[in-house]
């Protein structure tokens, strides 16, 4: 190779390493920063407070508080020291929550902390330690703001090292009219709202009581399709977290009632062994099947996770409004 192609050749290769490096913007706020650590919560995941009830249909018809969340969850246990990632000054808004807002426009949110600093400090990344886990917390949220808008941790290019080999899972393709009531696919006539159940695990397993405990994906899409393969609905986006949120006023647009968090809360009762369930609307308003010609037809749902990692799941329906009793549309019984 001749060696002004050689010397191209390694000038292309360095600034390859660069963008890569680049990409690393920065580390974990426990140590060590340079591994990747347990997250038991992720930026979109359903956050829901019903104020009465208990988790039965009526109880998760209720009112409450519901909001997506709006950072990571870093798995840490009591007492560990969490460090700045940027260097800048810091308000602590209250006993547990302390703020560091950056030169670069960068602020970070750091909940669940016994603090250490006082608001003004100012602070040095990955040398000055912002406070303690709580006790009682077991971890240590992380809410990043770029320029003032919500962003994902665990996005290309924010926290890093991140590695994600995990699937996310479609479980269930839902039929229901708009009253609520379970529909049988096999037989679907009239209005019919549309939800799916997904979920994913975290990359590295979370200990204690929280393994196991699903997360939500951060992309989800749904289209519709005839038996002759025609499409009825197009790939449509349902939920999309991988860069910023939705407003916690559009939660019920994205997320189905049916729908609770992780160990979830029914007024003053909370079921701490209680996995969540994350249902989506795919349907924004009641799909009006009377406007579509009587046969089978198939619903794709496809989950994909920050690192591009995905499921999928075809559920078929058959459309009778012709003659709704011969096709079965009958609810079907409960699950066993």
């Amino acid at each position: 190779m001749p060696s002004r192609f050689r010397h191209l050749w390694l000038v292309v290769l360095l600034l390859a390493l660069l963008l890569v490096r680049g990409a690393a913007a920065y580390p974990w706020p426990v140590r060590p920063f340079g591994v990747a650590h347990p997250v038991r919560g992720n930026f979109g995941d359903p956050r829901t407070v019903f104020r009465h009830g208990v988790l039965d249909p009526e109880g998760l018809e209720g009112d409450g508080a519901f909001s997506f969340h709006n950072g990571v969850d870093i798995s840490a246990p009591a007492g560990t020291p969490v460090y700045s990632i940027f260097s800048g000054r810091t308000v602590v808004v209250t006993t547990s929550l302390v703020v560091v807002a950056s030169p670069n426009h960068h602020a970070f949110q750091y909940v669940h902390l016994d603090p250490l600093v006082v608001t003004g400090q100012q602070v040095k990344a990955q040398r000055t330690v912002l406070g303690f886990v709580k006790a009682s917390a077991g971890h240590v949220h992380l809410t990043e703001l770029d320029h003032g808008r919500l962003a994902n941790p665990l996005a290309r290019g924010h926290l890093a090292p991140y590695y994600d080999y995990t699937r996310p899972k479609v479980a269930d393709v839902l039929f229901r009219s708009p009253d609520g009531e379970t529909l049988n696919p096999d037989g679907i006539h009239g209005s019919v709202d549309i939800a799916a159940a997904s979920s994913d695990l975290p990359s590295v397993p979370v200990p204690g009581s929280w393994n196991g405990l699903p997360v939500a994906p951060a992309l989800l899409e749904w289209s519709l399709t005839s038996f002759s393969g025609a499409k009825v609905v197009p790939l449509t986006v349902v939920a999309d977290f991988r860069r910023t949120l939705p407003f916690n006023r559009d939660f019920w647009s994205i997320y189905a009632r049916g729908t609770y968090q992780n160990k979830p809360r029914f007024g003053n009762k909370q079921y701490v062994d209680m996995p969540g369930r994350y249902e989506y609307r795919l349907t924004r308003s009641p799909l009006e099947t009377r406007r579509l010609p009587d046969g089978l037809y198939s619903v794709h749902v496809k989950a994909v996770d920050i690192r591009g990692n995905v499921g999928s799941r075809i559920q078929d329906f058959t459309v009778c409004n012709v003659d709704p009793v011969s096709c079965g549309s009958t609810t079907p019984p409960p699950p066993g």
